[in-house]
This record gives C-alpha cells, sequence and structure tokens, in this order.
C-alpha cells in the first residue's frame, strides 16, 4: 500500500499514513493537535514507480 503524505492547516504539522481502501469513510485527523482539517500534499512516488519501469524493461530487451 503506497503512503500518502499530510499537511495539517492549523499547526502546519506534516506526517503521513498508509493508503486504506476505507479512506474516503473515514476523516484523516492532524496526529499533533488533532484537528481534521488536513490537506494530502501531491507525492513524486507514482514518477518513480514509472522510471523503475522503464530501466527494467530496457534491461530485460538487451
Amino acid at each position: 500500500m503506497p503512503w500518502i503524505e499530510y499537511s495539517c492547516r492549523k499547526c502546519g504539522h506534516d506526517f503521513r499514513r498508509l493508503s486504506e481502501k476505507r479512506a474516503a469513510e473515514k476523516r484523516v485527523r492532524c496526529p499533533k493537535c488533532g484537528d481534521a482539517d488536513v490537506a494530502a500534499m501531491p507525492s513524486a512516488e507514482p514518477l518513480f514507480g514509472g522510471i523503475a519501469g522503464f530501466s527494467r524493461l530496457s534491461k530485460d530487451t538487451n
């Protein structure tokens, strides 16, 4: 499961949570202040996953 990074808009605390299938049902709260006003931060993980796939493909064909 991928990690999702969040940032609390109230206190500015950054934290990570594992992505779950039930994530849409459950409201994420800041572990530091307990506020529910958090924003998911964009991640570069999908970009690097694509690069690894291409490098693996080039090794297989050579």
